[in-house]
């Protein structure tokens, strides 16, 4: 019996006479190749030789088999990607801590409210439900019904704000929410005053329209006087104003002013106050 090595991977194959001449595939690597065109040798059973020993010692190890697809391309075995994924949650997870320490610096730098006590200045610093009944007798005031309330952020701003609401029959109703700040920068300021609408739920419920009327009030840099309607009725009023570092923001329902001088009799005591106020 012959045999025949093939010439990619070095493996001996048997064949018979009659298939010397013929395509052969290498069972160990698949390649394929002419037996006549490769060395054929006699009997597989012939005696090894020290020559054959060498021979086969630096024959060539035998490939791996080349893995393909439907397609015959060839594909790699794949490797794992732990190292990868590792790398992607490493980034992800430092990704979300900066997000997250982010989110909460801002939080409590220009979010974050720390109570402050009320002290007595701080009271005469805002347009009172008492104040208001002077301007109109016929109101009874439960002074139960005040809140006031003193916080200060991180960022060194502070607020002070009161509110008063009675609906104690139709003849006895009184809503007023004055909201007092301080800010560290003028700019800062200039952005509260333009965000400033506190109190504009409590009138957006009841369908209360503005009408402005800056030509009864002005004051500081900047300022906003507005008659409160509702029906074609007027209800009350709003006042807004910037200076410097400080502005308010009051809203009262329920008695309105309409009178430059009232307006002036009823605001100037505590703008004169916010003036050198600093919380």
């Amino acid at each position: 019996m012959l045999s025949a090595i093939c010439p990619e991977c070095g493996k001996t194959l048997e064949l018979t006479e009659e298939a010397s001449g013929d395509s052969l595939r290498c069972p160990l690597c698949f390649h394929e190749f002419v037996a006549s065109d490769v060395p054929v040798v006699g009997s597989t059973e012939e005696t090894t030789t020290p020559t054959d020993l060498e021979a086969k010692a630096t024959r060539p190890r035998p490939r791996r088999p080349k893995i393909s697809d439907s397609s015959g391309k060839r594909r790699r075995p794949q490797r794992k990607k732990r190292s990868i994924w590792l790398l992607v949650g490493l980034v992800t997870f430092g990704v979300f801590l900066a997000c997250g320490g982010m989110a909460v610096g801002i939080y409590f730098l220009f979010v974050h409210e720390i109570d402050v006590p009320i002290a007595a200045s701080d009271r005469s610093l805002v347009v009172t439900a008492q104040r208001i009944a002077e301007f109109s007798p016929t109101l009874r005031i439960d002074p139960a019904l005040e809140t006031f309330h003193k916080v200060r952020m991180l960022d060194g701003s502070r607020e002070l704000t009161y509110e008063y609401e009675s609906t104690d029959g139709e003849d006895n109703i009184l809503y007023v929410s004055h909201q007092v700040s301080v800010d560290p920068t003028v700019d800062g300021a200039m952005g509260g005053y333009t965000g400033q609408r506190i109190g504009m739920k409590y009138l957006a419920h009841r369908q209360i329209r503005e009408v402005e009327r800056n030509d009864l009030w002005k004051w500081g840099d900047t300022s906003k006087c507005v008659l409160l309607t509702m029906d074609n009725k007027k209800v009350g009023n709003l006042f807004m104003a910037r200076k410097g570092r400080r502005y308010f923001f009051l809203i009262i329902v329920g008695v309105y002013f309409e009178d430059s001088g009232s307006i002036r009799e009823l605001l100037d005591p505590v703008l004169q106050r916010l003036d050198t106020y600093e919380g």
